[in-house]
């Protein structure tokens, strides 16, 4: 039996939002692309986040794929610096 430790994130109130944080609303996301934004940004895999999330890896993959698009990034490395700067 293999064991997946998770990551403890921090919760950050609604009402904290960041520049990142608006320029993905403001890049059409929805909320649960948003979601899988922010944990890649926190370096969660795909696998982990399928776990945390409770949905199909495919799933995952297909979220990530329309948050590349939306956002014109090509990896995890890119939309973390999106995050980070709001860029």
């Amino acid at each position: 039996m293999t064991m997946i430790l998770c990551r403890s994130l921090p919760v950050r109130e609604p009402d904290q939002e960041t520049a990142g944080e608006a320029m993905l609303t403001d890049a059409g996301l929805t909320p649960r692309e948003r979601e899988i934004a922010h944990l890649l940004a926190r370096g969660l895999s795909y696998k982990e986040i399928s776990g945390q999330l409770f949905v199909s890896l495919s799933t995952v993959q297909t979220h990530v794929g329309r948050i590349y698009g939306k956002l014109g990034v090509n990896n995890k490395t890119e939309l973390s610096r999106r995050l980070a700067g709001g860029l």
